[in-house]
Formats: structure tokens, sequence, C-alpha cells
């Protein structure tokens, strides 16, 4: 749905490109390409960074599981980590007029090896830098649970707990109730989450999605 999304937007007003099935290598194609200037030189245009569609495991409040598509919608190689976003569906329940997409801003360590990954930023608001706002808060805020839990609650008191986790310590949660099991989040914190688990349970499942995708892209098979 999302590269269908994306394809719509890219056809406006392409005559030649009406009726023709434009594929995710097409609008990378797009999005990072040269052209020559006239003058016999090359240039580079680099409108934005390679998009991909990952899959990743949704769970919803009763634990029903199925398969759902997200949009890795940004990625950028620094010298010892790379840069993401990613844009997800999280709550599945309500109306289709509030069913807004979360986008998480996630920065990922690049180890000599893909299961010693590390988590080093994950945020819904700023990026490592403070300076621009590269991520989205989807969900309710706050969450009509008992609690009344807030993305603010989430920020400061669930994210903490996932930083500097590697991909193996990320991958073997999958559920908040791991967390307590393990030791990684006491009781008071786990009770406090009580009715937000469809938030912070799919944070889980994403970034299981997206440290695979990292694995794949970054290491050798």
């Amino acid at each position: 749905m999302m590269v269908v999304l994306m394809t719509a937007m890219l056809a406006v007003g392409c005559k030649d490109k009406e009726k023709e099935e434009i594929s995710l290598s097409d609008v990378n194609a797009f999005l990072n390409t040269s052209y020559p200037n006239g003058e016999g030189i090359v240039l580079r245009m680099d409108l934005a960074n390679t998009v991909a569609v990952i899959p990743y495991t949704h769970i919803n409040g009763p634990r029903h599981e199925r398969i759902f598509y997200a949009l890795v919608n940004f990625q950028y190689d620094m010298e010892t980590y790379v840069k993401y976003q990613v844009t997800y569906v999280s709550c599945t329940c309500r109306d289709a007029n509030v069913n807004y997409w979360s986008t998480a801003y996630v920065e990922l360590t690049k180890p000599t090896k893909a299961q010693n990954t590390r988590l080093r930023k994950l945020s819904y608001d700023l990026d490592g830098t403070g300076h621009y706002t590269a991520g989205f808060w989807g969900d309710s805020n706050p969450i009509p649970n008992t609690n009344q839990t807030t993305y603010q609650d989430i920020k400061d008191n669930f994210i903490p707990l996932l930083i500097n986790k590697t991909k193996t310590e990320i991958d073997a949660l999958s559920t908040v109730d791991d967390m307590l099991s393990g030791g990684i989040m006491d009781q008071s914190t786990f009770d406090a989450f009580t009715g937000a688990s469809v938030s912070t349970n799919n944070i889980l499942r994403i970034l299981h999605a997206l440290f695979d995708y990292h694995a794949n892209t970054w290491y050798e098979a």
C-alpha cells in the first residue's frame, strides 16, 4: 500500500508512466539518480535517501499477531552507526479517521558482528542532534488506560530501558512481559504501563524488524 501511494505521487504529471507500474527500485532511482546538466558534466541529484519496505510482526491488545509492513523512509550511514526513520502502524483498534502511523527515529551501531549491534538512539520526536523533528508519536496521548499513560511516560521510563541493548537482547523480548521476567523492568514500571501494551509491544516488534533489516543491509549473510 505504501509503495502504491508513493507510486501514485511519482506518476502525477508523467504521461509516459500513467499506466506503468513503478517498482520500489524505480522510486529509489528517482530519489538517487545522476543526470547531465547540459554542459557535459554529470551532476548527482540526491533528492532523498534510499527507502525500503520491511515486514514486522504486529501484535494487538489480545496478543493476536499478523504480518504488517513498515516503511524505512530514511537511512543514512555514519562512521560507526546508521540513522533510520521507520514508519509503522501501532494501534489497529482505532477508527480510520485517527488511524495515524508512528515514525520512530532510530540509530543502530555497526559492530563487527550483526548480533552485537546496539540500539544507540530511539525517539518519537527529536533526532540525535536535537535539531530536527525526525519522529512522530502516532498513538493516543495520553493512552486511554487506567494510568492515562502519555508519550512522555514512555519516553522517560520505557525507551531508556532499551537503549544500548544488543540485537540479541532485543530479539529475546517478544512483549513487555519478557522485560519484567528478564529483570529489565521492575514491577512498578510494568504496572505503570498496564493497558499501554499495544504501543510498547509494537515498539519491540518494529525494533526486531529494523535490526533484521540492518543486519541484512550492512552485513554479509
